[in-house]
């Protein structure tokens, strides 16, 4: 597949557009069962972010890729590493990390405005986050809403640090209110199979899922330019233990490349 031009304008200008029907049905339902196998048996850096006592569940999971084979195999076989490629105009790609997101019906818990970069340990921006809805998504069961243009905005926010099992933020807010009062904003109802992807500086959000009965289980894939290089930042997501307790043959140096069995290049795909 090539991306159409309108989209990668969008992509460019905007700092986020949504690829319609590029995930083939095959796919879909090898990823459904992934997922099925993680949630009965979560990983140790899994977060369940919804306390027992609320309705629904919004459940977080990481490096998914390590565990699973399935998911092992999409990152590498499926469309997403040549798309990439296109979109980050790059000649050979690298996967970073991928990402689960479930929020079961009537979920009550959102996903605060933030950028991606801030919680990454990489100098630049040369990454695109690739997000895969496997079920139907809408504003009411939490679509992802972007601030439009807001990678062009100049700045790299605080990082937040996202609560779980219901506790307030520990932290203030990454963004001010009013940048956000004064953006305008865009999102994309979406059925599985599209492909919603955004720039790592690009600010965005997402609701609860206040649907009675749908499901919005998402997998989101980040993969980078070969020869992005590796910065750490305080609080970045190889800071914490348990995920650096997870990742092959991690020997990453301030200031080279990322690098290694955790951060392969999958495209194209001769040097996977």
């Amino acid at each position: 597949m090539t991306i159409p031009p309108d989209n990668l304008t969008e992509f460019r200008d905007h700092g986020a557009t949504v690829l319609r029907g590029v995930i083939p049905a095959g796919w879909l339902a090898r990823l459904e069962a992934a997922v099925d196998r993680v949630l009965a048996a979560p990983g140790s850096i899994a977060v369940d972010y919804t306390p027992p006592d609320r309705p629904g569940r919004f459940y977080n999971d990481f490096f998914l890729w390590l565990r699973e084979p399935e998911f092992a195999a999409f990152i590498r076989e499926s469309p997403l590493p040549a798309l990439a490629a296109e979109l980050l105009a790059a000649p050979r790609v690298g996967f970073f990390f991928d990402q689960l997101f479930v929020k079961e019906p009537r979920t009550q818990e959102s996903m605060p405005w933030h950028q991606d970069l801030p919680y990454w340990p990489v100098r630049d921006d040369a990454l695109v986050t690739m997000w895969v809805p496997l079920d139907v998504v809408t504003r009411e069961s939490g679509a992802v809403v972007y601030a439009r243009g807001s990678h062009r905005w100049g700045r790299v926010a605080k990082r937040w640090r996202f609560p779980r099992d219901g506790a307030a933020p520990a932290s203030a807010a990454p963004l001010e209110a009013e940048e956000i009062r004064d953006a305008s904003f865009m999102y994309w109802d979406m059925q599985p199979g599209d492909v919603l992807v955004h720039h790592p500086l690009t600010v965005h959000a997402s609701g609860g899922n206040t649907t009675p009965t749908t499901r919005r289980r998402a997998l989101a894939l980040r993969y980078f330019a070969d020869g992005c290089v590796y910065e750490p930042r305080e609080g970045d997501i190889l800071q914490n233990p348990r995920v650096r307790g997870l990742l092959p043959d991690l020997d990453l140096v301030a200031g080279e490349p990322l690098r290694g069995a955790a951060f392969p290049i999958v495209w194209p795909p001769e040097v996977a």
